[in-house]
Formats: C-alpha cells, structure tokens, sequence
C-alpha cells in the first residue's frame, strides 16, 4: 500500500511539472488574436499577405536593442540544491543496510531509484538501502513544485571483507 501511495505521488507530481510546462509555454489568448478580430479572407479564399518592414539601403548602425519580454512568461526560479550527506560517493562499506542521507529544499519531492523518500520540515531525507555485494548506483533525484529538479549519483561499494 505504502509503494502505491509513492507511485500516486510520482504520477502526480509528473502531471503536474508537465502541466505547468505546458501553461509556460503556450500563449496567452488576448482581445487582439480572438477569432473577432482576424481579417476576412480575400477573394481567392485566402488571408492578406503579412505586412513587412521597409527595407533601407543602408545598414543600421546601432544596435538592437533586445526583445521586451513575454508578458507571459515565468520569472527564473533559483536553482533547488541537492547534497548527499552520507555515505559520500565512490565509499566502500563493510555492511549491506546503509542508509543514503541528505539536504534539499524542505518542499522537494526526493526519490532514490525511484522510491519516493520522506523529507522533513527542514529538508533532511534519509533512505535505508540495501547493496548488493559490489559496487552499486543509486541515482538521487530532488523536485520542486516549480518543476525545478537537482539529480546526484552514487557508487557505494560493498566488501563483506572490508
């Protein structure tokens, strides 16, 4: 039950991102571009040919200035930061139960090979892991409800021997 709480909350946390991308990315409807507003088609059937820009002789020496901004557009967001507290890449461990522990925004979603972990007030996580005798990746994967994602990846190695 609990594995199918986390799975929910992936699926929803990916519509959300896709759903807030596709509201970035698609224009604002304005008075101007509604249907009303549109030139009639010409007797051929077709619409007028764009207007364009007259064409000077001589090249404009000064620069452009750059483009006004979308008034629909999103403002940047900070960058969400991720850190792996322990055990530290690339570490090698004498025991098979480790638990993988780190720092996020206290907002983010974390999953650890796709197993969606708790995060405190503060933005701790811990997940308990068990490793395969050798080397084994896990990949850490932070988001926020901004679509922002931090991802890290880990090799902890274990030698029973060590």
């Amino acid at each position: 039950m609990k594995k199918c709480i986390k799975s929910i909350n992936i699926v929803f946390l990916i519509i959300l991102v896709m759903f807030q991308a596709a509201c970035a990315a698609s224009p604002a409807i304005s008075p101007a571009s509604s249907p009303a507003n549109i030139p009639p088609a010409g007797p051929t059937g077709s619409l007028p040919p764009p207007a364009t820009q007259p064409v000077s002789a001589q090249p404009d020496k000064t620069p452009n200035p750059p483009p006004p901004a979308a008034s629909n557009s999103i403002p940047p967001t900070a960058q969400l930061s991720l850190a792996i507290i322990d055990p530290l890449d690339e570490s090698i461990v004498g025991i098979s139960n480790v638990v993988i522990s780190g720092k996020t925004a206290p907002e983010a979603v974390v999953s650890v090979n796709g197993e969606v972990v708790d995060v405190d007030a503060s933005g701790k996580f811990a997940a308990p892991v068990t490793l395969d005798e050798g080397p084994n990746t896990f990949d850490i994967i932070a988001t926020d409800l901004d679509g922002n994602e931090a991802a890290k990846q880990i090799v902890i190695s274990y030698d029973p021997l060590s």
